[in-house]
């Protein structure tokens, strides 16, 4: 092994570890008593790594970082109730801000043609990894690669159901975005859909759903009236053959949703019971935060979160930092797509708003970070 293939490699190596340890974690929590995170560890020694390589020459970004974490400490210092807890909530802080160090560092280092083809292949290496997984899952009701235990879905080797929700988005605004350079594009779009029907969350579908419209009406979305056709056809006879195949699983899950309705209504079931847990938290920061809370956020450790992505981040950081990590997530993350695929991720971060667990995800940043690099490297022409 030379240095330069080691260097070629280097970053799709990151990206293929850090994934694989998250996986090994996964697996070794569902099936062992034993706390063990070595996934904790690989995306430590990353961010490390990337702070390390990308100081330089993104000191004014890192500045504005270092600015919302002044931010945060005041929030958190100023809780009524204040408690180490809050303090512990430090590592939400780095989850919410892990997605720009891993731009700052894949940019940095994926400097070459050769670089930025073995990250595309390795990034298309794990999509169908983990797209085979769901299918494998749902064949062989594999208990760890369920997204619930006590519904329909199967996740693969993903760690969470929100996981898998933004995976297949993200998947989907890759496959959007590269088609012209995926040599079997319908049929990887195909098993992304199969794969929207096992994973049993409802994410996706409001994604595609807002997605499809939003691309007709701006005329961004090109249809194949062909195939547009076939699919009305082929979507429905795929979801009665699932139906068919897990009846029983389906028919319980159904009967939990009506449930559900019968006690709390329909917007609990659309939100999975996420409403009633934004009123009780709502009134409990209403009558506990001060004035300097509402500037610059506040989160007790031993409180859920919200679930609803801006809220969370309202809570967090206050209104204050809220408008800061915005223009960071606007100028690092988003500014980064052409306008072709922006519009796909602003559908993400609005279903985001409504599903929650998608800034502070740190599974996630590592796919989106891949997709913001490979965007941005072939629309300059790197490759």
């Amino acid at each position: 092994m030379n240095l330069t293939w080691f260097k070629n490699k280097l970053p799709a190596l990151l990206f293929v570890f850090v994934f694989f340890m998250d996986v090994v974690q996964t697996q070794i929590l569902f099936y062992s008593p034993q706390k063990f995170f070595p996934s904790f560890l690989a995306k430590f020694c990353l961010l490390i790594f990337f702070l390390i390589v990308s100081f330089k020459e993104n000191r004014r970004y890192l500045l504005l970082i270092g600015l919302l974490f002044l931010f945060f400490l005041i929030g958190q210092l100023t809780l009524s109730q204040f408690e180490i807890e809050a303090l512990r909530m430090t590592g939400m802080f780095f989850n919410y801000t892990y997605i720009f160090i891993l731009i700052f560092g894949f940019n940095r280092i994926v400097n070459t043609e050769e670089k930025i083809k073995n990250l595309q292949k390795a990034f298309l290496f794990v999509i169908g990894l983990v797209l085979v997984s769901m299918v494998i899952g749902s064949i062989f009701d594999i208990n760890s690669f369920k997204t619930y235990y006590y519904r329909f879905g199967y996740k693969g080797i993903l760690n969470k159901s929100s996981d898998a929700s933004y995976f297949l988005m993200i998947v989907f605004i890759y496959i959007q975005t590269f088609k012209k350079q995926i040599a079997r594009y319908k049929l990887f779009l195909a098993t992304t859909f199969l794969c929207c029907v096992l994973v049993g969350t409802k994410a996706p579908w409001l994604f595609f759903l807002l997605a499809f419209s939003i691309g007709l009406w701006t005329k961004k979305l090109k249809i194949n009236k062909k195939y547009f056709l076939a699919s009305l056809v082929i979507l429905p006879i795929l979801i009665v053959l699932v139906y068919l195949l897990f009846k029983k699983i389906i028919d319980k899950t159904m009967l939990n949703f009506y449930k559900l309705y019968e006690d709390e209504g329909i917007w609990a079931v659309i939100t999975s019971k996420r409403s009633t847990k934004f009123t009780e938290l709502f009134a409990y920061y209403k009558n506990d935060w001060n004035f300097l809370n509402y500037l610059f956020g506040g989160k007790y450790g031993h409180i859920l979160s919200f679930e609803y992505a801006f809220f969370d981040m309202l809570i967090m950081f206050g209104l204050i930092g809220f408008a800061l990590y915005c223009a960071l997530y606007y100028k690092i993350v988003i500014k980064s797509f052409s306008n072709f695929p922006k519009y796909l991720l602003y559908t993400m971060i609005f279903v985001a708003i409504v599903v929650g667990q998608f800034f502070i995800n740190t599974n996630m940043a590592l796919f989106l970070s891949v997709l913001v690099i490979l965007q941005r490297k072939n629309h300059i022409g790197l490759s």
